[in-house]
């Protein structure tokens, strides 16, 4: 089994109580909310009445994490958690890599991420269109691998506390800003999915920016949050990205110390083969049922 992190047990376990700590998570207050959701999801008129395929215990607790240890806020995101799989199902099915299209977004896009987390607990993922060639890029089967690598991470655990987003935009075009459709999955994208998942980016690094980077703020700005707006910070030259990211946490191609991006990218490849099966649970099991999807939908209609 691939390691998603290179961390040794002691440093993991540290980072692991930390970010739990930083948001006034006790072992004791853990076990409560847990079961406190726990018999929340058996109550409800049409979830899903537990978190099959995994160790329940320990998906919510991260879960709990993910969503800033806010209980309300976790019960609001589990609904859309499970709702997006049926409003949503072209994003959830068929994630394996082994498929054409998944096959292809890995050769085309790299998603490299640092195999251990910032001294202040960030994990570090590299986006790069790795040619310029704008007809290989799909954005379902990019987003169906951002989706899965979260979906992998509620499984073995979260021990971060954010995450930096690097974007190097050597090879994107103008014809990129095209490729994003359907609109709609794009729209759901930001307003469901993040929602849904609620990743903490803490900053937004744009390196290599073309000619075109305006066009593409002002493409994805409606979609923004205004706090994720003012994290976006444009680079010159990678000296001013190393006064944010430690060297030690960027690929070798960025000056760093990890494995160069392409390594990391299929690192990735290998740990969604290593997990097909879970994210094949998820996709069918962690859903509302069609029946009762269309219950819902009879009674918003009314």
């Amino acid at each position: 089994m691939t390691l998603l992190w290179d961390e040794d047990a002691k440093t993991y376990e540290k980072q692991y109580w930390q970010s739990r700590k930083n948001l006034g998570m006790t072992e004791e207050s853990i076990k409560r909310d847990v079961s406190n959701l726990k018999l929340w999801l058996e109550n409800h008129p049409y979830l899903p009445s537990s978190i099959v395929g995994v160790d329940e215990n320990h998906w919510l607790e991260n879960y709990l994490l993910l969503n800033k240890n806010d209980m309300e806020r976790t019960k609001h995101n589990l609904e859309l958690y499970f709702k997006i799989r049926t409003s949503l199902p072209e994003g959830f099915t068929d994630r394996s890599p082994h498929s054409a299209d998944m096959y292809q977004s890995f050769k085309s896009v790299c998603l490299a991420v640092s195999p251990k987390l910032t001294p202040e607990g960030y994990m570090v993922v590299v986006f790069n269109h790795l040619n310029n060639r704008v007809s290989d890029f799909e954005v379902v089967p990019f987003a169906k691998r951002m989706v899965s690598m979260i979906d992998i991470h509620l499984r073995t655990g979260i021990h971060r506390t954010g995450t930096i987003l690097i974007m190097d935009l050597h090879n994107s075009r103008i014809g990129h800003l095209a490729r994003y459709q359907p609109l709609r999955l794009v729209r759901a994208f930001f307003s469901q999915v993040w929602g849904a998942y609620p990743e903490r980016v803490v900053q937004i690094h744009i390196i290599n920016s073309p000619l075109i980077f305006h066009a593409g703020l002002a493409f994805f700005r409606p979609f923004l949050k205004e706090k994720i707006r003012k994290r976006i910070m444009v680079h010159s030259n990678l000296e001013s990205l190393y006064e944010y990211v430690p060297k030690s946490h960027l690929p070798k191609d960025y000056g760093g110390e990890c494995a160069d991006k392409i390594e990391l990218n299929w690192r990735w490849e290998k740990i969604m083969r290593e997990n097909e099966e879970w994210l094949n649970i998820t996709a069918k099991k962690h859903k509302i049922s069609d029946e009762k999807w269309s219950k819902i939908n009879e009674s918003s209609s009314t």
